[in-house]
């Protein structure tokens, strides 16, 4: 019988990326859960693209949207990093999913000062009659655990007090 010597940071390390992925993945089955009724922008669509490849900027509809809501969101461009975060994501997801990206998703986008977590958008209809969707991400999911998610997500539903100390 071998005894294997793992070194603890790698441990550390491993278990970072394996919930960065869970934290990629929980976001995009959410995602297609809540298909907001907005239409996004209308571009050519080439179905042959890797979903990873699909990263372009939000549409101009969700800018608006936010602005109109006194909200300042921005395009986030996505660090080498991040980037590679994203196409991992789109390799651990089981076949099923991955095929319905690759069928439907028109493109995927990063903002900052987004007030929710993760924003789908219908496109129009591609020259193939399939319904086409965008999925603009709230960037900073792109570093946070999926425990630091959930925590955020948990104390969005809550206005915190003048006075504390009372809850």
């Amino acid at each position: 019988m071998k005894t294997h010597f793992v070194n603890s940071s790698t441990l550390i390390k491993d278990e970072k990326r394996q919930r960065h992925n869970i934290n990629i993945l929980t976001i995009f089955f959410f995602s297609f859960c809540f298909l907001p009724c907005i239409k996004a922008q209308q571009t050519g669509f080439q179905q042959s693209l890797s979903p990873a490849s699909r990263i372009l900027k939000a549409p101009e509809t969700e800018f608006n949207m936010f602005i109109d809501a006194g909200l300042d969101a921005t395009n986030h461009e996505l660090t080498k990093s991040e980037r590679n975060k994203v196409e991992q994501a789109f390799l651990i997801l089981p076949q099923l999913h991955q095929r319905i990206l690759q069928k439907h998703l028109h493109s995927i986008s990063f903002m900052d000062n987004m007030p929710n977590t993760a924003l789908t958008s219908p496109v129009s209809v591609s020259k193939d009659s399939i319904q086409l969707f965008n999925i603009t991400f709230r960037a900073g999911i792109l570093g946070e655990t999926v425990s630091e998610w959930v925590s955020w997500k948990e104390n969005s539903c809550f206005i915190r007090s003048e006075a504390p100390e009372l809850q």
